[in-house]
């Protein structure tokens, strides 16, 4: 059991990194698409 929840905790980390990293990459697509649209 102990040694099954190191890789499930890594894999949890990873997931938040990477959902993470998404989240930052879609608002700054969004900002990026928005400008034009308001000037």
């Amino acid at each position: 059991m102990k040694i099954k929840s190191f890789p499930d905790f890594n894999l949890l980390e990873l997931l938040k990194n990477s959902i993470a990293t998404i989240n930052k990459t879609l608002q700054s697509t969004v900002s990026i698409q928005r400008k034009p649209i308001e000037n």
